[in-house]
């Protein structure tokens, strides 16, 4: 992979809930200081944005845009994607059903 300052967390992982990461989280302080990631990239479909700034390190929720969001989306179980796309329109019809 080579060196990197970005971690995007695979499945939207994350580290820490809404508590801004820092040198008590002891995985921020592994991941930050030992791996030398200083972005983090979870995912939050709860709202279009945030970002969180501790001065070491920044931290900014994505969006996921895949099968299984787009079909919470459809159920009215998730209302974000809205904000983005049309997920009616963004849907492949020819495809297995979402279920």
């Amino acid at each position: 992979m080579g060196e990197t300052k970005e971690l995007i967390f695979p499945f939207g992982a994350d580290i820490s809930g809404m508590t801004p990461y820092g040198e008590a989280n002891p995985k921020y302080a592994l991941l930050h200081n030992e791996f030398g990631f200083d972005y983090f990239f979870p995912i939050d479909t709860s709202v279009p944005a945030w970002m969180q700034f501790s001065g070491a390190s920044l931290r900014q929720a994505r969006i996921n845009v895949d099968g299984l969001s787009m079909g919470r989306a459809l159920k009215n179980k998730n209302s974000v994607l809205w904000k983005f796309i049309d997920v009616k329109r963004s849907i492949d019809h020819s495809r297995p059903s979402l279920g």
